[in-house]
């Protein structure tokens, strides 16, 4: 990738990251070096940095920024910074999806937000045990565990505190809790 960045920038840009196109570029320049980093396997997505310049209008720079971030399907946050200008230019950015932040310092970590959301989508997830349970019986036992107020609004639920026995044991769950034996909640609601 830095070579065939190089091949488009002049001497004085910066090819390493972050990637300094220079503020002198064009339109052109800007779509090539955009397309090589979003094109790179080595790069999840990119922070597209700009200022005004005489030499390109925001909403051109937007245009090209959504169009090569729709073509990659990578994701891109934008830090366009200038007043009303960027506002403009925000709104359109909206319309392709892309965030626009006025500060570089909460466009970085979104990206990172990005990478998180990927990796865990990403990843891969073993089915868990289906388990036999005898759903009368836990939600008699339950039931009778409620009325006298052994189960609450609160977030924990002391199984050794009453009078009956485990609810896990209709689930066909291998025991290996130790008295005190704790059940949070949602494992109540999941055997209800």
């Amino acid at each position: 990738m830095q070579a065939q960045l190089a091949e488009i920038l002049p001497d004085e840009a910066d090819t390493t990251n972050p990637l300094d196109i220079i503020g002198d570029a064009e339109m052109d320049r800007f779509r090539q070096s955009l397309n090589i980093v979003l094109r790179a396997d080595e790069d999840g997505g990119a922070v597209v940095l700009s200022v005004p310049t005489a030499l390109f209008e925001f909403e051109d720079l937007v245009d090209i920024i959504g169009d090569l971030q729709q073509k990659h399907e990578k994701p891109v946050v934008t830090c366009l910074m200038g007043g009303e200008e960027t506002d403009r230019a925000a709104d359109r950015l909206k319309a392709y999806g892309i965030l626009n932040y006025f500060d570089p310092a909460r466009a970085v970590p979104s990206l990172q937000a990005f990478a998180d959301y990927r990796n865990v989508t990403e990843r891969e997830y073993e089915q868990p045990t289906a388990f036999e349970v005898e759903e009368d019986r836990a939600q008699e036992v339950l039931s009778e565990a409620v009325e006298p107020g052994w189960i609450t609004s609160t977030s924990r639920l002391w199984i050794s505190s009453m009078p009956t026995v485990s609810p896990l044991q209709w689930a066909d769950l291998p025991r290996v809790l130790q008295r005190p034996k704790r059940l949070p909640e949602i494992s109540v609601a999941l055997l209800s």
